[in-house]
């Protein structure tokens, strides 16, 4: 992202990823339902997003987490880093599905999924035994 590097505080962070999103501080509080001054006491550190909106923050500038609060990047911070495998077609399908679905049946087919993907991942180890 730059010299974000030399970013050391979080408001500067906030700010920067902001810029870098060419978005305002109106349009950032109107998308988080939020009032303007709120987006600025984070950027002018005087005050700090609760853990939701801190993933809003990181959604809407399109940072990861661990920058906007560290302002390091880890080196695999990426959700599809630990696959050599393109997925990420199949994790926005998956996340589109469990959007449409009501909150309260969400661990319902949560489940569901894992029972399959153990039962997927059985039969792909005794294939590969034989």
């Amino acid at each position: 992202m730059g010299n974000e590097g030399d970013l050391v505080s979080f408001g500067q962070r906030l700010k920067q990823a902001r810029k870098n999103a060419k978005k305002t501080q109106k349009q950032v509080a109107t998308r988080l339902g939020v009032d303007i001054s709120t987006i600025s006491k984070y950027e002018n550190n005087h005050s700090e997003p609760d853990n939701d909106t801190l993933l809003q923050l990181a959604e809407e500038y399109s940072v990861t987490l661990n920058w906007l609060i560290t302002g390091k990047e880890a080196e695999d911070t990426s959700l599809y880093a630990s696959t050599n495998v393109d997925i990420r077609a199949e994790v926005d399908q998956i996340v589109e599905i469990l959007e449409s679905i009501p909150e309260a049946e969400r661990k319902s087919f949560l489940d569901q999924v894992d029972t399959l993907a153990e039962i997927v991942k059985r039969k792909y180890e005794k294939s590969r035994s034989q």
